[in-house]
């Protein structure tokens, strides 16, 4: 059995494969990689297919390009491991931190005892000052050992779950029917979210697992590029509202219901975000449409989310007010972990 799947979806990654791919292969048979060559127009297709061709646990497919979520779509197709991870290809692991965590599945084997995630710590590489910023989790859950939501604390406004610190299990991706929007930029909400409903068992594991290179030319969280793409993080949205009502939410478990919302209210924040990088009316009539489909939708969950919440802070305060706040709340979060 393959311990992991780490699927690797690649675009135009020729300056970045070699790196990612040469910080998976060394692990063997425990671990198959996919990578997903999404119909790239440099070298990317040739350097995987490099890779496959030296290296027994690497397989590549060739798709027409159909954007990230796609990439993950097609490997989670073809995956056999017990869990998956996805890395992106200007990213990487860290070898040591990735060989401890194959260790610490085979101890989860022999004891029979498999949780549905496992949370590991991730870093921001800074390109342009060489920094790292290392995200942890450690105040808010166990660690080194099995737990379940009720056992974890509540996470403050500004700290979220992000996709580099989930391995799922696969088979939770695939109790979920996960399948994420082809063309669409910031679809790891939805990879967070949606399956995150049917974890049950979780395990902490406080090593620094993914390298996550950020202040590249052309990322999908610089601020400019945010702006121009507000639409697709509407889209998002509005299926991530639309993944389970009020009442789903409210049948897990309390701190695991919490933690759901939480996720919520920090996609609006971040939606906001999106909509208050410049003033343009059109932005502001299309959100407003959002919002409405939002409560039109799920009253419960729209008055949870919006009056029940931190994003109250920011539902209360008159337009001009709220543009600044949003501005200056993700400014800060940006500078300290040198997105740009």
């Amino acid at each position: 059995m393959k311990l992991i799947s780490f699927l690797v979806p690649a675009y135009n990654s020729e300056a970045y494969l070699d790196r990612c791919l040469l910080s998976l292969v060394g692990f063997g048979e425990d671990v198959e990689i996919i990578v997903v060559d999404d119909g790239s127009k440099d070298s990317t297709g040739e350097i995987a297919d490099r890779y496959a061709l030296e290296h027994s646990n690497v397989q590549v497919i060739h798709q027409e390009n159909g954007g990230h979520g796609a990439g993950i779509n097609a490997g989670l197709k073809v995956a056999t491991g017990l869990y998956f991870k996805v890395i992106d290809s200007d990213d990487w692991v860290d070898q040591e931190s990735c060989a401890k965590l194959l260790e610490l599945i085979k101890s989860f084997l022999k004891e029979e005892k498999v949780p549905d995630l496992i949370l590991t710590e991730f870093v921001f590489e800074c390109l342009a000052d060489n920094t790292q910023y290392t995200m942890q989790y450690r105040k808010y859950f166990p660690m080194g050992r099995h737990f379940t939501w009720n056992e974890m604390k509540a996470m403050g406004p500004s700290k979220v779950l992000m996709m580099h610190a989930l391995v799922y299990k696969r088979s939770i991706l695939k109790e979920c029917e996960l399948n994420l929007p082809h063309h669409r930029f910031y679809e790891d909400n939805l990879y967070v979210y949606q399956p995150l409903f049917y974890v049950k068992s979780l395990y902490y594991f406080p090593v620094p697992l993914y390298r996550y290179l950020v202040g590249r030319g052309g990322q999908s969280v610089e601020k400019h590029t945010m702006a121009k793409r507000y639409m697709m993080q509407l889209d998002n949205m509005r299926e991530l509202v639309k993944s389970y009502q009020y009442k789903q939410l409210k049948s897990l478990d309390k701190k695991h219901y919490k933690q759901m919302c939480h996720l919520l209210s920090n996609y609006s924040f971040l939606t906001l975000f999106f909509i208050s990088q410049d003033y343009v009316k059109q932005k502001w009539k299309d959100y407003k449409a959002y919002v409405k489909e939002f409560k039109e939708f799920d009253k419960k969950l729209y008055h949870k989310i919006f009056y029940r919440t931190s994003f109250l802070i920011t539902s209360i305060l008159i337009p001009p007010l709220r543009r600044f706040a949003e501005r200056v709340g993700y400014s800060i979060y940006y500078k300290m972990t040198h997105w740009g």
